[in-house]
């Protein structure tokens, strides 16, 4: 496996903070452009104009792409990925201002897991092992005191992306599931639930997706909608454009065609325009951003049937990049 074939990891990122604290602040950590990128940067999408300061660079040795994270404490947590020369790692770091430390290590090397922050926990889920040669089923839950198995996923899978509904369930779409030889991609979702660490069949995607994006958006009139986003065709090197909502406002929801499609060219045939892209959300806000093309844009919906994307046009990367790990940040740890 190269590194220009490596899986996206497309997380979903989410806070337990109080969502007030939000006013659009992105951190980008970690990722690959030609070299595993050492820096950490963070874009004020209130306001793209005001330079943040760029926060502690990773150590030599330990930049990972496909990485699994999210914002928990008072830094970024990153854990798992690939270094370079093909080198997985099961290490776990916590970003700050002004330090890189580690702080725990999963239970195996791991590349391409999803995960959310969950009741100020993050829960790993799924990816790649080295070691076992397939994706796996296993998950884990870490936190900044430690780390603890969690149970077992239905299904192996790898490549796929975990959306948070609320601080008790998240919702586990898509994948690359390994059957024998062959790697199936997968239709299928599964809700987890916190109180007693269970998964439970969910309702098919329209389309089966893999190394695609996904988050949770809170309409006006007050539903709540999950978003799934784009699919990676890895035979033509390229990123399918279609959008799928699930409503969650019936007694037994079904995914639904967007009335949009992701804002991007889906003829490029640049392998890393399908490494670079993600949704983060936090229930106020949903944005779609390519941190390889540099692209941020905003989903607004007045209901189901009616949505529109509005570019950032002024919000840029320092150092754009694939397979980055990227997250919401609360006001009070940033300085713009």
């Amino acid at each position: 496996m190269t590194n220009k074939t490596v899986c996206n990891t497309l997380t979903l990122l989410l806070s337990s903070f109080d969502l007030i604290s939000y006013k659009a602040k992105l951190l980008v950590a970690a990722g690959f452009y030609g070299i595993p990128m050492p820096t950490t940067e963070i874009i004020n999408l209130a306001n793209p104009l005001f330079d943040c300061e760029m926060w502690a660079a990773l150590p030599l040795g330990t930049p990972a792409q496909a990485a699994v994270g999210g914002f928990l404490g008072n830094g970024m947590i990153m854990c798992g990925g690939q270094k370079e020369n093909d080198i997985f790692t099961e290490d776990c770091y916590l970003i700050t201002s002004d330090n890189v430390r580690q702080i725990h290590s999963l239970s195996k090397p791991l590349m391409g897991p999803a995960g959310a922050i969950i009741n100020n926990t993050l829960y790993v889920t799924g990816g790649f092992s080295k070691i076992d040669n397939t994706h796996i089923n296993g998950t884990e839950f870490v936190s900044l005191e430690g780390s603890r198995p969690g149970p077992m996923l239905p299904i192996n899978v790898a490549d796929h992306c975990v959306i948070k509904i609320d601080n008790e369930t998240l919702l586990l779409t898509g994948g690359s599931h390994v059957i024998g030889r062959d790697h199936v991609k997968l239709k299928s979702t599964w809700f987890f639930t916190l109180s007693n660490e269970s998964w439970s069949k969910g309702p098919d995607m329209l389309e089966a997706r893999w190394k695609h994006a996904c988050g949770s958006l809170r309409l006006k009139d007050g539903s709540q909608v999950l978003v799934v986003a784009g699919d990676f065709f890895e035979g033509k090197n390229r990123l399918i454009d279609s959008v799928e909502i699930l409503d969650l406002s019936p007694d037994f929801p079904e995914w639904t065609s967007g009335p949009i499609s992701l804002p991007i060219d889906p003829s490029n045939s640049d392998v890393e325009v399908g490494l670079g892209h993600q949704i983060v959300s936090n229930d106020e806000y949903l944005y779609y951003i390519n941190t390889y093309q540099n692209l941020f844009y905003q989903l607004e919906c007045e209901n189901v049937t009616a949505c529109n994307w509005t570019k950032l046009e002024t919000a840029k990367l320092k150092f754009p990049r694939t397979s980055a790990i990227v997250s919401l940040v609360p006001n009070e740890f940033v300085n713009c």
